[in-house]
């Protein structure tokens, strides 16, 4: 940054001996990568906890698509790794606290004619309206063990495995604890703000 806050080059330290290097650039990008871990249900590192989108917009950059946080229906409660919805394809379905198939009374509603189609998780909409399982009802069963398990073993071991590692659960008699992670997050710089600019403004000659 130089004496009047603008951002003229990047400080870089290579971690293979430990030297820093300056670069100089008439425009920089911050590659941050995404921000899952501010939500507890996700799949992004460990890194990606958002501080460096805050330290970058703290700097005052102009930025958009703040709410780009696309979610998938079902991950594993507490680890976040997905569970493919192929799941349900082969027979598995989830319940809520009272133990309703409650995806199917979606499926009925959204056959109706004109009906809006909701785009929330439908899963974390039964969790809100106090449908979840668990002491803090906060997440939902997603159901296999009513399969044959030659099934489960031919078309799901990955999903199995997953379910043992991560929830310690043999899914060949015991629901998964699921909750919808959330798997992607980004901001980018609002083009807006470069409309109309000439190619010379804001750099240095």
């Amino acid at each position: 940054m130089d004496d009047e806050g603008a951002c003229r080059g990047v400080m870089a330290w290579n971690l293979e001996d430990g030297t820093l290097h300056r670069f100089r650039a008439h425009e920089v990008v911050l590659a941050t990568g995404g921000y899952g871990r501010a939500y507890f249900s996700c799949t992004s590192a460990a890194y990606l906890h958002g501080r460096r989108q805050r330290d970058g917009l703290a700097r005052g950059p102009a930025a958009a698509g703040h709410g780009v946080r696309p979610v998938h229906p079902t991950g594993i409660y507490g680890a976040g790794c997905l569970i493919t919805e192929g799941v349900r394809g082969e027979g598995g379905y989830l319940t809520n606290s009272a133990g309703e198939r409650f995806m199917e009374a979606l499926r009925a509603v959204s056959e109706r004619p004109r009906q809006p189609r909701r785009r929330e998780p439908r899963d974390t909409m039964e969790i809100r309206e106090g449908a979840g399982v668990g002491e803090a009802k906060d997440h939902i069963h997603l159901h296999l063990e009513h399969l044959d398990p030659a099934i489960i073993r031919e078309r799901l071991p990955g999903i199995a495995e997953s379910a043992r590692i991560f929830a310690d659960v043999d899914v060949t008699k015991e629901p998964i604890p699921v909750l919808p992670p959330c798997t992607t997050t980004w901001r980018h710089p609002d083009q807006r703000s470069y409309r109309g600019r000439q190619p010379d403004q804001g750099r240095r000659q």
